[in-house]
């Protein structure tokens, strides 16, 4: 798995490339059986690479190489998650320009 390991970590765009390709295959099968657009598909893909890619270039990134594969599936997910759901807008809350609750209407009991 160690080797496995040091083909995934990138040195030069060939390499990427080619380490990059271990798991299009997967993910492109995943990523088609839950997005339409191949737009869609390529950005998820690509955002997912760059992600694991960034972590597996810092010192101690990914502790158990065993799980590689477990781990690009779960950033994977974790991008499909931000792609689905759009990040709120900065600062707004339900009490900052959000719609208003309604009004508290005592019950009979409470009184």
């Amino acid at each position: 798995m160690q080797a496995m390991l040091k083909v995934f970590v990138p040195v030069t765009a060939r390499r990427k490339s080619t380490s990059s390709a271990i798991f299009t295959e997967l993910l492109q099968l995943k990523l088609r059986s839950r997005l339409q657009s191949p737009q869609a598909i390529e950005d998820v893909r690509q955002e997912t690479f760059a992600r694991v890619f960034s972590v597996l270039r810092k010192d101690g990134g990914l502790r158990q190489p065993e799980r590689l594969g477990a781990f690009v599936n779960q950033i994977c997910n974790h991008v499909l998650f931000e792609h689905y759901v759009p990040p709120a807008s900065a600062g707004r809350s339900i009490r900052k320009g959000g719609p208003s609750r309604p009004p508290r209407v005592p019950m009979p009991w409470t009184s």
